[in-house]
């Protein structure tokens, strides 16, 4: 009885997440275009928040200034955040299209624990431009960057815009984890922002229009480190149709991934801190399904220890769930070297085994650490 019973819900689980990565690719792409056009009538402010960033701040710069649209329609505003190395003098090295501001003059010294949020609440105070267009000072963004984002925006009912991040270069083990990660959760957002179910997107590549932000718009978000991106674009969702917000998957931007299990870990639990918040948006619902599959695939493996049987039904869900995600994969990205290369296949193997090991204790330990270490600083 038991027996048929772990079978049951097993195979539940199993359907709900083989109908939620259906609906991810089923509403994958519907705005993709191809063009590449810009309207000389917009004036967009880029923004990058930076602490001690001397090693990425300048190529970050560079591909920005690299970028296909008129140098006298845009400005690009670094804050930094009381960076310790050469990050101001690096930045400030660029010219007067480059600006450079300080955390610290904006929240002259106060405790806060929303740096970034802070950092951007600045930027938006001292843009000049209506759109602001966000990145991270480790990313690279592409040269149509700009110019499709202006384009977008000649749509006046637009009132913020998603984008893909990805990782560059993948080498280790620890790389493509993070890629496969992404690569999934990059689907997720644009399936989410397509339909209006639901509103994820990544800070290293968004945009919004700051004559539209309500003015409370970080507010409830002060309290978490992370978020400047979940928290305003739910907020934007919540006054405005769903028309507003969109997903361009034609302007990718690239990131490092992080070099070691440590930060990796210090980062993911970073992120997740937030996740109770967003459990009681829209966002709760692309976080079940997720997590009942990899708990129902953690119980069934310890189970099959005492079980023959259980170890089938494990070994079932388990090739199910490779088949959805790698299905997510190829149908959702149109990257050859992920697709095609058997080394890639084993890998992603491997990390799918190892994922709801990772999923579920990053989702356990987030609700007993209660502070971060980010960058030499202790957040909470």
């Amino acid at each position: 009885m038991l027996l048929y019973l772990v079978i049951i819900v097993s195979l539940v689980a199993l359907g709900w997440y083989a109908i939620f990565i259906a609906r991810i690719i089923d509403h994958c792409g519907i705005r993709h275009e191809s063009k590449n056009l810009y309207t000389d009538d917009k004036f967009i402010t880029v923004v990058i928040v930076a602490r001690n960033e001397s090693k990425n701040i300048g190529a970050c710069i560079q591909s920005v200034l690299r970028n296909n649209y008129p140098k006298n329609f845009y400005e690009i505003i670094i804050v930094d955040d009381s960076s310790q190395d050469d990050t101001v003098e690096i930045a400030s090295g660029f010219g007067e299209n480059v600006k450079v501001f300080s955390l610290s003059d904006f929240t002259q010294n106060k405790k806060i624990n929303a740096y970034k949020k802070e950092a951007i609440k600045y930027a938006t105070s001292v843009s000049k431009g209506d759109i602001l267009l966000l990145t991270d000072a480790d990313c690279i963004v592409p040269e149509n960057w700009i110019s499709r984002t202006s384009h977008n925006f000649s749509d006046d009912h637009i009132v913020f815009q998603a984008g893909e991040v990805f990782f560059n270069p993948v080498n280790t083990f620890l790389d493509w984890f993070q890629q496969f990660d992404f690569l999934a959760m990059m689907g997720v957002t644009e399936a989410g922002i397509n339909t209006g179910s639901w509103y994820l997107a990544n800070g290293a590549n968004m945009a919004f229009r700051k004559s539209r932000l309500p003015l409370d718009y970080y507010d409830e978000a002060n309290n978490f480190a992370s978020g400047d991106d979940v928290f305003l674009i739910n907020k934007l969702a919540k006054n405005y149709s769903a028309e507003s917000i969109l997903f361009d998957d034609t302007i990718p931007v690239f990131t490092k991934p992080v070099p070691d299990l440590k930060t990796f870990i210090s980062q993911r639990l970073r992120w997740s801190s937030k996740n109770k918040a967003l459990f009681s948006e829209k966002t709760k619902h692309v976080l079940l399904s997720p997590v009942v599959i990899n708990i129902c695939l953690l119980f069934l493996l310890f189970a099959s220890i005492f079980s023959y049987e259980l170890m089938i039904i494990y070994a079932f869900v388990l090739c199910s769930k490779l088949v959805l995600d790698w299905s997510l994969i190829y149908f959702r990205f149109d990257h050859k070297d992920i697709k095609y290369q058997p080394r890639v296949i084993v890998r992603f193997i491997f990390s799918s085994i190892l994922f709801p090991f990772y999923l579920i204790g990053i989702g356990f330990l987030s609700l007993f650490v209660k502070g971060h270490n980010w960058k030499d600083r202790f957040v909470t």
